[in-house]
């Protein structure tokens, strides 16, 4: 694949010094939003499957090319991509694109985290993350499973709902795994 950096596939390595300052500054973001408990973890996840997305992109436009020339290419690929951003949302349960879970005590809260990069200036200009869902801590299943580069991380809630969800970079990271770890999956 053109342009892909490799080093971007190992796992994230982090100096305990930058792991903790960026841990700070996530819980200090989120903690006047999920009350008087103590956040005790906190990551960033996203829907995974992203090379999936783009190669569903790339087969949709050599199709639409070969059945329509230019329109058809782009048409294709905008249809294979959307389809493929359907199927990413529901094995992520519908949660946001991108999201930070923090873990507190009792309560594993989800904050949707796409303001930073929504196209809608009102989201970015309100430079905070919002509720996307909060589950009870003793309620919930998480389980873990290695896919690609990255561990992908399953929440299953006691009315059947079910998640999964990569960690916030390109392969595995301290956050991510650190969340992880406190939900017991690793």
């Amino acid at each position: 694949m053109r342009g892909l950096r490799l080093d971007l596939l190992k796992e994230q390595k982090v100096s305990p010094e930058d792991f903790e300052k960026y841990k700070q500054q996530w819980i200090d973001e989120v903690q006047p939003l999920v009350g008087k408990e103590k956040i005790e973890e906190v990551g960033m996840f996203r829907h995974g499957g992203a090379v999936g997305k783009n190669i569903a992109g790339r087969a949709g436009s050599m199709g639409g090319l070969a059945a329509g020339g230019v329109v058809g290419n782009i048409a294709g690929g905008l249809m294979a991509r959307g389809a493929a951003k359907k199927a990413q949302s529901q094995r992520a349960g519908g949660l946001p694109e991108r999201l930070m879970l923090a873990v507190t005590p009792t309560k594993v809260y989800a904050f949707d985290y796409s303001h930073q990069i929504s196209r809608k200036a009102k989201e970015r200009e309100s430079g905070q993350p919002t509720e996307a869902a909060v589950w009870d801590r003793d309620a919930i299943k998480c389980s873990t499973k290695k896919s690609g580069t990255m561990t992908m991380l399953t929440i299953e809630t006691p009315d059947g709902e079910t998640s999964t969800l990569a960690g916030g970079s390109a392969a595995d990271d301290a956050w991510s795994k650190s969340v992880m770890q406190a939900l017991g999956a690793l």
